[in-house]
């Protein structure tokens, strides 16, 4: 599903988007909750998952059955890809190790 999608015929993705969005309202209205550490352990969550995300993401457009033969991505974007997802992965692991000292 996406944004642009028809609210009737993507009931699953716009009921999933509005849980969320709402879950995560509740979570920072609550009194008493300390916003700076949410805004921290969510974007620990987003580094933990940007690597598997960004390797899907490869592996998908990498699938002629997926995206087609014409839009195929090429093996020398597949390299450069390859390389930004070791560099992600080898900052989420410094920035661990360092706040795990």
């Amino acid at each position: 599903g996406d944004l642009d999608a028809p609210t009737l015929t993507e009931r699953f993705f716009y009921g999933s988007f509005t849980a969320l969005v709402l879950t995560a309202a509740v979570v920072v209205s609550l009194p008493g909750v300390p916003l700076i550490p949410v805004v921290f352990v969510s974007q620990i969550i987003n580094a933990v998952l940007l690597t598997p995300h960004l390797v899907l993401l490869v592996t998908l457009n990498r699938d002629r059955s997926v995206v087609g033969p014409e839009h195929r991505l090429a093996n020398g974007w597949t390299c450069l890809a390859g390389a930004g997802i070791v560099l992600v992965l080898a900052s989420v692991t410094a920035i661990g190790v360092v706040a795990l000292r």
